[in-house]
């Protein structure tokens, strides 16, 4: 598949100067979706204030090359655009308003949900139920996000090369251009990458 690490980008340079070769723009066009396709993945963690802990985002950036912080509910300033690949939501064992909020913003796929504390709960499972009715989404606890936002970041790579083969046959292509694209779109539909 085209987001499995055994792909070599050579191959891919060579499939766009050929795509190039034969229509200059339809090359472009491949390069600008071969460029979209290889973008570093991004994780955002995302939490109210002091939510967001050292310890959770130190474990986080172990798993993941590129991580950036958006803080919910700041004064003075908007609330951050979450649309990274991946978005972490530290909930605190009582949503916030913004919490659920920012939980309507980002789709299942993308969102991995993690409960940072049991303030004022004596029972940790208690607090987990409780975030979960909430927000209606599974809770983690802050310990697994490193292998859920993994196992999210899988699912990314597969969406990016489905986005890629989409970017792919949508192109306008004169007849031998159009040939070598076919020939590409077979392989990846073919999972032969």
């Amino acid at each position: 598949m085209v987001g499995d690490a055994g792909v070599a980008h050579a191959r891919w340079r060579q499939i766009v100067e050929d795509i190039g070769r034969f229509d200059a723009g339809a090359g472009r066009q491949a390069q600008r979706a071969l460029e979209r396709h290889d973008a570093p993945l991004r994780v955002q963690i995302a939490g109210r204030g002091g939510a967001v802990r050292p310890t959770l985002r130190t474990a986080v950036e172990a798993a993941v090359a590129r991580v950036e912080a958006a803080e919910l509910d700041s004064p003075d300033r908007p609330e951050p655009v979450l649309d990274a690949d991946v978005v972490l939501l530290v909930l605190a064992a009582r949503a916030h308003p913004a919490d659920l909020a920012a939980l309507l913003t980002v789709d299942a796929e993308r969102l991995v949900v993690v409960l940072d504390r049991t303030e004022g709960l004596d029972d940790a499972d208690a607090a987990f139920a409780h975030a979960a009715a909430q927000v209606r989404r599974p809770v983690l606890a802050p310990g697994s996000a490193p292998a859920a936002v993994a196992d999210r970041l899988g699912s990314a790579r597969r969406r990016r090369a489905a986005a890629l083969a989409r970017d792919l046959a949508g192109i306008a292509a004169g007849p031998r251009a159009r040939d070598v694209i076919e020939s590409v779109l077979d392989d990846l539909l073919g999972s032969k990458w």
